[in-house]
């Protein structure tokens, strides 16, 4: 690139004067004068070092975008390279609470991967990146950032219930687990035999008719990471022998009503879950029916 100046005689001073277009590295400038006659002569020249081109920061293959972590202490793999030298390679992440250069290399190889370890990253979801600048102020930072997870807390059961139900009865019970930080991933059961899992939501069915008896099994839940917990749970399977209770609260025995609208207040009661109740009204003598219908089992009152 050329710049002219005019002058009569005496200093000339370019207050302004760029340069542009010029290529990396040392360049010769060249100062020429000529005078009115146009005769040309090279008056000085001089030297200078160009370095407008930032470095550039990269990843390596760890730690992959999105990696999930069951271990609190993390490998970094970052570099950086720069067509004159590198200064500083720095690795940034937000696991401190705040976005800031975490480690520092000051003394990076040009074009070298550098692997860091970090320890004692808290539980939680990251972001990191790299930033290098070379020696004569250029820098940059990764074109992007990568996402990890450190998850090292397996997941929660919800308040597991020990089942009795009656023989040739179906079981259906749900077990639920929630997971902080990554989520549930699978459920399992260490008896496929007599029992069914969905091992995407809990549900428990029994998988064939289950003899009476007590079943203890353990259940189990994984999250994403492999980091998993258990508990035993139990299923007491009883042959019933016994009837329900049934006992007439409201009206007596033998009472005489004088309205036309009855409360019924009637208690139903069993050493396992009831399964239905129902009441009917008959004529005095027992013969028909006026009413046959449902109620709520325990005790209940229904207007008639």
């Amino acid at each position: 690139t050329n710049q002219t100046v005019s002058v009569s005689s005496g200093w000339c001073n370019i207050t302004n004067g760029f340069l542009t277009g010029l290529s990396d590295g040392n360049r010769t400038v060249n100062v020429y004068a000529n005078d009115s006659l146009n005769t040309f002569g090279l008056n000085n020249n001089f030297v200078v070092f160009v370095d407008a081109t930032n470095p550039v920061a990269e990843f390596g293959t760890n730690l992959a975008n999105n990696a999930n972590r069951s271990n609190t202490s993390v490998t970094f793999e970052l570099r950086g390279y720069d067509g004159i030298s590198l200064s500083y390679l720095r690795l940034y992440g937000n696991w401190t609470g705040s976005w800031i250069a975490n480690q520092t290399n000051t003394s990076p190889i040009n074009a070298t991967y550098w692997n860091i370890t970090v320890d004692s990253i808290p539980q939680g979801k990251y972001i990191w990146a790299a930033w290098v600048n070379d020696s004569h102020g250029n820098q940059a930072f990764t074109t992007s950032n990568r996402t990890f997870t450190i998850d090292t807390v397996a997941p929660t059961f919800n308040a597991i219930e020990n089942q009795s139900i009656a023989l040739n009865t179906a079981l259906t019970y749900d077990i639920n687990a929630t997971d902080a930080t990554i989520g549930v991933s699978v459920y399992s059961i260490n008896d496929t035999t007599n029992f069914t899992i969905n091992n995407s939501t809990g549900l428990v069915t029994n998988a064939t008719a289950l003899s009476a008896g007590y079943y203890l099994r353990n259940v189990s839940v994984n999250d994403t990471i492999g980091n998993r917990n258990w508990q035993l749970w139990s299923v007491n399977v009883t042959a019933d022998t016994t009837n329900p209770s049934v006992t007439i609260n409201k009206p007596t025995a033998g009472q005489t009503l004088t309205s036309n609208n009855v409360t019924i207040n009637i208690s139903f009661s069993d050493n396992l879950a009831l399964d239905s109740c129902s009441y009917n009204v008959t004529t005095s003598i027992g013969g028909t029916k006026v009413a046959d219908n449902t109620i709520t089992c325990g005790t209940s009152s229904v207007e008639y």
